[in-house]
């Protein structure tokens, strides 16, 4: 765990000394970030990108929204079975 905390860390640190707005270590970093982009600052080609990927993207959002409530429904069952 380590090993990642220092790589997502070298990644933030690099996107900021760089001058990037944002920063989105990994898949999910990425994806979240694109996500809630909405009216910031940045390159007309992360425009278009974000333009091209946030139908689908929004899609992968739900997903995991649902899975989400998934993983709390289904441990809300096994606390109230243990009850």
């Amino acid at each position: 765990m380590r090993h990642f905390s220092c790589a997502c860390f070298r990644s933030i640190l690099n996107d900021v000394l760089d001058g990037r707005f944002h920063s989105s270590p990994g898949l999910d970093g990425w994806v979240l970030t694109n996500l809630n982009s909405g009216m910031t600052d940045g390159s007309f080609l992360e425009m278009l990108i974000q333009v091209a990927v946030m139908g689908p993207l929004r899609l992968v959002g739900w997903c995991y929204k649902q899975y989400f409530h998934y993983i709390v429904s289904r441990c809300n069952r096994s606390r109230e079975a243990a009850r």
